[in-house]
């Protein structure tokens, strides 16, 4: 799911993107969704996929 794709299934307007990106990193926190691929990302971010990956929730100090 991109930015692009959450707000055209939400109708969040493009001006109001940074709302589409919290909701993103809100569920990646949760490990509600996971990154389709590791390439790209930032180290925090390829942390918390590889925790999804094994199961695990991360800590507050990695969110």
């Amino acid at each position: 799911m991109t930015n692009a794709s959450l707000r055209e299934r939400m109708g969040i307007d493009p001006q109001n993107a940074a709302q589409a990106s919290a909701i993103i990193k809100l569920a990646l926190g949760q490990l509600l969704i996971r990154p389709a691929d590791h390439h790209g990302m930032t180290r925090q971010r390829r942390r918390a996929a590889d925790q999804a990956d094994a199961g695990q929730r991360p800590c507050a100090c990695q969110r």
